[in-house]
């Protein structure tokens, strides 16, 4: 007569088990600080920002802002506001009415080197926020 025996080991299924929890484990590890590359979610050579919604809460109440820009393109040695060329000093007369939180998306459409600088120093000088975009 035979007697069953009991191993004292790990079965294959067990070991299969116990490495299938593991690997879940360490997967929700990685995705809990910011995935599995090595860039800290940062690209390299990005020079402008992004117009994104501004989120806030409120008494539970979801509201969102959004950012709103004036624009001027620089396209040669001319400059674009709202679809007409207009002069560095009629564009800073207009953007000095404008309330002081005011921001202006510069776009680049094959400028001149010294018309883009002028811009950029006359928003500075008159305390004129400003970001930076390229037209293809």
């Amino acid at each position: 007569m035979k007697t069953k025996t009991k191993s004292k080991g790990l079965s294959v299924i067990d070991l299969i088990i116990i490495l299938i929890v593991a690997a879940a484990v360490i997967a929700v590890l990685l995705l809990g600080k910011g995935g599995f590359g090595n860039g800290g979610g940062k690209s390299a050579g990005i020079s402008e920002q992004q117009t994104a919604p501004e989120t806030t809460s409120a008494q539970d109440d979801l509201v969102t802002e959004e950012i709103q820009y004036v624009n001027i393109t620089v396209s040669g040695s001319e400059y674009l506001y709202q679809n007409s060329k207009i002069s560095l000093d009629d564009i800073i007369g207009e953007l000095s009415q404008m309330p002081s939180d005011t921001q202006v998306k510069i776009s680049d459409d094959n400028s001149s080197l010294k018309a883009y600088k002028n811009l950029k120093e006359s928003l500075t000088q008159n305390n004129i926020k400003y970001i930076e975009t390229n037209v293809d």
